[in-house]
């Protein structure tokens, strides 16, 4: 699957987009995808991460907006895992997921 799409992909490639628009999301699949060969963290590890990355999210805005927007999103999405009770995170990511984050960053840093 690639951003040029048949008729047939135009879901599922529009439901992929939909799932990277945000930053935060983004951030997250970077984390996972990029940075770490490991598919599990905590919360507070996606945190630390996260936070100097986004300059306009503060710690106490990602401790709210993550587990009760973000990664509930992904995990509607089958994207991951996560555990509200010990705020663990089990990433599945997605076969497409990689390289359409890579395929999105080159369009807009260029």
């Amino acid at each position: 699957m690639s951003l040029h799409s048949s008729p047939e992909e135009s879901l599922a490639v529009n439901d992929l987009l939909d799932t990277l628009s945000h930053h935060v999301r983004r951030e997250v699949v970077h984390h996972f995808e990029q940075t770490t060969t490991d598919a599990t963290a905590t919360l507070d590890e996606l945190i630390r991460y996260i936070e100097p990355r986004v300059e306009l999210a503060t710690r106490e805005e990602l401790e709210v907006s993550l587990p009760h927007s973000h990664l509930p999103y992904l995990e509607a999405r089958g994207w991951l895992e996560f555990d509200q009770r010990n705020e663990d995170i089990q990433y599945y990511g997605h076969d497409d997921g990689e390289e359409y984050l890579g395929e999105l960053t080159s369009v807009f840093t260029n």
